[in-house]
């Protein structure tokens, strides 16, 4: 099993806790035992209040629960088999104020083997719609398995999101663990550490890379660009050093993430798409990304687009497809703001 929680030590210092364990189930007595460890990664040298207050500093956002169709989520294993997810549950907690958070979300779905069988290696995609439950916003998550064998299923979760309502963009990682059947259904929990994107890029430029690490989030290098275009009523849309980050270094891009976006508008840009490509000098090269305003809120003047592209190269890798979301304030004709997305290579993209 997994271990994700918030913690604030006998300092005020604050911050996540991960770990794992392992056990057995007694279903004859209906009890269970297991054995684990946590280990800290602290995120905040003082958080202003004491441990014996976090009960009262932290927020639990509703669950949200939805129905997935394979438009919304798909997979498939190394050795031919497909994989969708049917019903998924989501749950968040964090410090208000604070720019991290932790996540959960339990999975289940079918899986094919008609056109091959399963195998430890295997890829999923998973995102939400847009407004689903309380929070209004999405995420989209790449799994990167390592095991679906002996009725056990393991992977890597590296994902982003945004929130329209407040105008902000981020990134995530995690875990997922789960069992499957041999009537091909399965059913997993994934969970993990959400964090916005100023603060990501930030962790990166001081070299915590350590930290984001131990948080499962893709922090090593693999390309960068700068994309510019315009089209509707938006125009010198630029998204400026969009870089693209593995897991490890030289592995494959598994997320993106901009603290620098910015354009011009004219009249109500709602529904505008500016088409951008990669400037020269890059180590990443995309054209005819797809940078939509979706989100245009004249009362508290935020604003927020979906980002997509396909087709380019990141450093070594070729056929890559980027998705996403970009957010943040307008007025006086400009807007600014910052962008998160995951990346995906399409099957015949290898170095």
């Amino acid at each position: 099993g997994l271990i994700t929680a918030i913690y604030v030590d006998p300092s005020n210092g604050a911050g996540v806790l991960m770990g794992d364990f392992s056990g057995d189930v007694y279903k004859n007595i209906e009890m269970w035992e297991a054995n684990g460890g946590v280990f800290p990664v602290n995120l905040n040298g003082n958080i202003g209040f004491s441990a014996s207050e976090l009960v009262d500093n932290i927020t639990f956002d509703d669950q949200r629960e939805s129905s997935l169709d394979t438009d919304l989520s798909v997979g498939s294993f190394t050795a031919g088999g497909t994989i969708s997810a049917l019903k998924d549950i989501t749950r968040n907690a964090y410090i208000p104020g604070e720019s991290w958070s932790i996540w959960q979300d339990m999975i289940g779905g079918r899986y094919d083997t008609t056109n091959g069988p399963t195998s430890d290696t295997w890829e999923g995609y998973l995102f939400s719609a847009d407004g689903n439950g309380d929070w209004d916003g999405r995420w989209e998550a790449v799994l990167v398995g390592n095991k679906w064998s002996e009725n056990i299923i393991k992977a890597d979760v590296a994902g982003a999101w945004v929130n329209w309502d407040q105008a902000i963009t981020g990134v995530s990682g995690g875990r997922l663990v789960g069992t499957f059947d041999p009537n091909q259904s399965w059913q997993a929990l994934a969970q993990g550490v959400g964090m916005e994107t100023n603060r990501f890029l930030q962790m990166v430029q001081n070299g915590e890379t350590d930290k984001l690490q131990q948080l499962k989030i893709p922090c090593f290098e693999i390309g960068r660009t700068t994309l510019v275009g315009s089209g509707g009523n938006i125009t010198n849309v630029t998204m400026s050093d969009v870089i693209f980050f593995a897991s490890q270094s030289g592995g494959v891009p598994r997320i993106w993430a901009t603290n620098a976006v910015s354009g011009q508008y004219s009249g109500n840009p709602l529904n505008s798409v500016a088409s951008l490509n990669s400037q020269a000098g890059g180590t990443a090269n995309f054209n005819n990304v797809q940078f939509k305003i979706t989100n245009w809120n004249t009362v508290t003047s935020k604003w927020g687009a979906t980002v997509s592209g396909s087709n380019g190269t990141v450093g070594p890798y070729n056929n890559i497809n980027m998705k996403g979301a970009a957010a943040g304030g307008f007025g006086g004709g400009q807007f600014a703001g910052t962008a998160s997305g995951i990346a995906q290579q399409q099957s015949g993209g290898a170095q």
